[in-house]
């Protein structure tokens, strides 16, 4: 309070001035710190009180300028004030500035929300973190504005901590880049490996013996680039001037290698990294110190998973479920062929234990990727994961023959989705330490924005906001009307291969829109599905024309808004099929 007072004390003396000497818009414009204080309501003024007045007939300062008392505030001490058309802003605050009641009067302001936004050189080019339609890679269309993780406005509450730690089961990480090394863990108490930063486990494939031959070392330095691009999204440091940025500004990332420079890896050596880092949760829950203090192990929040494609192992789904008792979150991509979960599952991500969160893959216009697994029960939520701008290893470009190329680059995949919410979730934890895994897991679901291309394809339909899930802001979901059309064997119902004309009222409120994009999902008899999607033409009818095999049965034809919310207002759908 006492900074802007002593702001507006300024201000006042250079309007006082400017009215005498008959220039006071010059002057007015001149004066003031920058364009952004010029932003004021033009036709009112507050009005601050020497003494308190209360009610808005005992001050008669208002009425000497021809203003009228709008609102009453700080405790009966300040008015605002609606002034005359012939009352200029200047004039009113130079005159009411001599009146010997007045303590002060000053414009009425416009304030914004801040949104902290990070030098990071690359910054403009994360679109997931902060998307406002910018064409953010060459050969790519704009995106959407809006349609991104909302980091900005995360941290103005928080920008991680090096308390915080995440672990990621990937290819290794680069753990010398520059804008990595400042968030790579590095061990209090290294073992027999010297796992410094981690661990790797790599086993080959003797030919002559026909076994596999472990190999385990403490240095999981990445020869791939893929671990060190997820690293960059959790955790790339901030505001330094450098390349990007990650969800955490400031974090503690854990390399568990298991995957070789091609990419790939087997399921005893992935079984080994998550018992590894297990094994560094049980050592800091114990409290086990150094001779010097400091406590060992590590307080792991969340392991990220950007791999998989095996068929189902109980074994590994014992190791992840020994992770959930630990309290560690195992976050998994969803796949990238295009798939159904729910009917052709992918492990890690299908096996359905409680501490997994299973990520799609969304564009820059919060349509679903085309290469993006799916799956209405057994896939959560969606996040960026198209032309994803990250850190790679420094040698990644000269190795492919190009100098002078910052090691960073744009990778696409359900891969780049998952670190996304990894990342939210070590964040979230920073912010509200005292959240269980459960409680995070379902605050990062529930706060997502309802997206209409997820409807159907996830068990929320939503895509990650990490500023809802830090301010614990839940928007309900969409309404769906849902009808059943049943086709008997004699056609006597409805005709397949024909048209059904559905008839649509889109609403916000109460009003019928046109012209809103309505995502129609239609379950055949045996379960499969497809989508449509119709734009309602004038008072919201739109006709849908649906084509397939020739079945009997039930077929159920669901309906949701493609903007379930306008200015915090749900949207609803109903209709009616003929």
């Amino acid at each position: 309070m006492q900074t802007l007072r002593f702001t507006c004390t300024a201000f006042r003396s250079a309007a006082v001035a400017a009215a005498v000497f008959g220039s006071a818009s010059l002057a007015f414009a001149q004066r003031l710190p920058g364009p952004a204080a010029l932003e004021y309501a033009e036709h009112e003024v507050l009005v601050v009180y020497k003494n308190a007045v209360g009610d808005p007939s005992r001050s008669g300062a208002p009425m000497r300028i021809g203003g009228r008392v709008v609102q009453t505030l700080a405790e009966g001490r300040m008015h605002r004030v609606l002034l005359p058309a012939n009352v200029t802003l200047l004039q009113a605050i130079a005159a009411l500035n001599r009146d010997p009641e007045v303590a002060y009067a000053e414009p009425n302001y416009k304030l914004y929300a801040h949104a902290t936004t990070p030098n990071d050189t690359y910054f403009t080019d994360l679109w997931g973190m902060q998307n406002t339609g910018q064409v953010y890679a060459s050969g790519v269309s704009a995106g959407k504005s809006g349609a991104d993780i909302h980091a900005v406005n995360a941290w103005d509450l928080t920008t991680g901590a090096a308390t915080t730690i995440v672990a990621d089961i990937d290819t290794g990480i680069d753990y010398n880049h520059p804008d990595l090394i400042d968030n790579v863990w590095t061990n209090p108490s290294p073992g027999t490996y010297n796992d410094i930063h981690g661990i790797k486990y790599n086993s080959t494939y003797d030919s002559t013996t026909n076994t596999l031959v472990p190999h385990i070392s403490g240095d999981p330095f990445d020869d791939n680039a893929h671990g060190t691009h997820t690293a960059g999204t959790m955790g790339a440091t901030g505001n330094n001037s450098l390349g990007v940025v990650g969800v955490n500004w400031t974090v503690k990332i854990i390399a568990a290698k298991f995957l070789d420079k091609n990419g790939s890896g087997y399921t005893s050596d992935a079984i080994s990294c998550i018992d590894y880092l297990n094994g560094l949760k049980d050592t800091w829950t114990s409290g086990a110190k150094d001779s010097m203090g400091t406590r060992l192990g590590a307080d792991i929040i969340v392991m990220n998973n950007s791999w998989g494609g095996s068929g189902f192992d109980q074994s590994l789904k014992d190791a992840i479920e020994r992770a959930n008792t630990r309290g560690i979150l195992f976050v998994c991509s969803a796949g990238n062929a295009s798939s159904n979960n729910d009917t052709t599952p992918t492990y890690p991500a299908s096996y359905g234990n409680g501490n997994i969160i299973v990520v799609e893959a969304t564009d820059a216009n919060d349509n679903q990727a085309s290469f993006s697994n799916y799956g209405r029960t057994s896939v959560n939520i969606g996040a960026p994961g198209v032309t994803i701008l990250s850190t790679v290893p420094t040698t990644y470009w000269t190795s492919r023959g190009y100098t002078g190329v910052d090691p960073y680059a744009y990778f696409s995949g359900t891969s780049m989705a998952a670190p996304h919410v990894s990342g939210a979730i070590a964040l979230l934890h920073t912010y509200k330490p005292t959240l269980t895994a459960s409680q995070i897991k379902t605050r990062i679901l529930k706060s997502g924005d309802p997206v209409a291309a997820l409807w159907h394809k996830t068990s929320t339909g939503r895509r990650l906001n990490i500023n809802n899930a830090l301010r614990a802001i839940y928007p309900a979901s969409p309404t769906e009307h849902t009808v059943t059309l049943t086709v008997k064997a004699d056609k006597s119902s409805y005709t397949l291969n024909t048209t059904a004309t559905i008839t649509v009222t889109a609403k916000i409120g109460t009003t019928v829109v046109s012209a809103l994009p309505i995502a129609f999902t239609i379950t055949r008899p045996d379960a499969t599905t497809y989508q449509v999607t119709k734009n309602t033409s004038t008072l919201g009818v739109v006709v849908l024309a649906y084509s397939t095999t020739d079945k009997t049965g039930t077929y159920k034809v669901s309906a949701v808004a493609s903007k379930p919310y306008y200015n915090s207002t749900p949207t609803t759908v109903s209709f009616t099929v003929q």
